[in-house]
């Protein structure tokens, strides 16, 4: 991020509205210090876990900055999930959500990230953690059938797959792809998180069955939104949006974006918001969600 963009991402933040000052010293404080020794540093963060920050790193810097970069879809995998339950982290990246489902909520979790520098921190992270036993890794690709592609790389948040012939002036790799109804062909996730930078009809194509076995959804949606909206309709989900502090979950009468470009689904939007409510609670920058 540009130091304007991201000093208005840190004060339209609900947390760092409420703590600006705070923030704002922690984002300059990151400036100045990973300068003066550059390379990765251990972020304390949510219910205990921690966090390998270095720069360069935009989602895990803003966990830093405001304690949770994504706060409703971050908040929401916090209240909604229980030890034990089952989570799928698609397009994991360096872990945010794996550890805070693994860490925090006590869930077991599949990550999938394909890009070998994103995969080592992702690893990283959940061996940090010591979370070996509760978080799966797999170094695939996820998409509509299994077979391989081809992906930009080193692009940090922003690795995506090259499309048909599509070519880049960046770095790319071939990985390993696979549809998540062959790996999971009776199980029943109570939540996946889905950020695949603009391939999210593909990794859904290949999940139509495990949909329909799923509690709850957070996706990203970069393009082919339409379909996106109906894979998830199809499946029998509902388009929600959450408010982390108050805990209320709002059914919507058509799906919608929030400013991060996601959509959040439930099946049950009632059980959903009694998971929601009775959750535990947790410190998040001074605050209690």
């Amino acid at each position: 991020m540009g130091l304007l963009h991201t000093a208005r991402f840190i004060l339209q933040h609900p947390i760092g509205q409420r703590h600006p000052l705070r923030s704002l010293g922690d984002w300059v404080k990151w400036q100045v210090g990973s300068r003066i020794l550059p390379g990765p540093a251990i972020l304390p963060w949510v219910g205990g876990t921690r966090l390998i920050v270095a720069p360069g790193m935009t989602g895990a810097t803003g966990n830093l900055y405001v304690g949770l970069h994504e706060i409703e879809e971050m908040a929401f995998a916090l209240h909604l999930l229980r030890p034990g339950d089952l989570m799928l982290d698609v397009g994991a990246n360096i872990g945010s959500y794996s550890v805070l489902a693994a860490g925090a909520a006590g869930a077991t979790v599949h990550a999938f990230e394909p890009v070998a520098t994103s995969h080592a921190r992702l690893a990283d992270n959940v061996r940090l953690n010591g979370l070996d036993a509760r978080v799966t890794l797999h170094a695939v690709a996820v998409g509509a059938q299994d077979g391989e592609m081809r992906m930009e790389v080193d692009q940090d948040t922003t690795n995506r797959v090259l499309e048909g012939a599509e070519t880049s002036s960046n770095a790319t790799a071939l990985v390993p792809v696979a549809a998540l109804d062959s790996l999971f062909p009776e199980a029943h996730p109570v939540f996946i998180k889905i950020d695949v930078e603009g391939f999210e009809a593909a990794v859904l194509d290949g999940a139509r069955a495990l949909l329909r076995r799923t509690s709850a959804v957070v996706s990203e949606v970069s393009k082919h939104g339409e379909r996106v909206f109906s894979a998830f309709a199809a499946a029998g989900l509902r388009p929600v949006r959450y408010e982390p502090f108050s805990r209320r979950l709002t059914q919507l009468t058509t799906p919608a974006c929030n400013d991060r470009g996601n959509t959040l689904w439930v099946r049950d939007p009632v059980w959903a918001a009694d998971r929601l409510r009775l959750a535990p609670r947790y410190a998040v920058k001074g605050l209690m969600l």
